[in-house]
């Protein structure tokens, strides 16, 4: 098959024309501008995380107000159990 000049320049004309009328979706954002939609449910898990935050910011003051009064207290028992987990773990592997 040959392919003439003129039949080329035909087809490059007729893309030009085609990408010219698409509208540029980059454009058309910019003109539409950016939203930002939140559902009820995100909302709720949000204030939720918020009231989290909250009980954590408190009893991390506790605790500092207890080390800093010199009353915090670790259970040696807890320590004793995490330490045995972890070594356990550590020598199956």
């Amino acid at each position: 098959m040959r392919i003439q000049d003129a039949n080329r320049l035909g087809m490059l004309q007729s893309y030009q024309k085609s990408v010219q009328k698409l509208p540029d979706k980059k454009s058309a954002a910019r003109l539409e501008g950016d939203q930002l939609e939140i559902s009820a449910d995100a909302q709720e898990r949000l204030k939720l995380g918020e009231m989290n935050q909250t009980d954590t910011r408190t009893h991390i003051q506790d605790l500092k107000d207890q080390l800093a009064a010199g009353t915090y207290n670790i259970p040696s028992e807890k320590i004793a159990e995490k330490l045995l987990s972890i070594w356990k773990n550590h020598t199956k592997g």
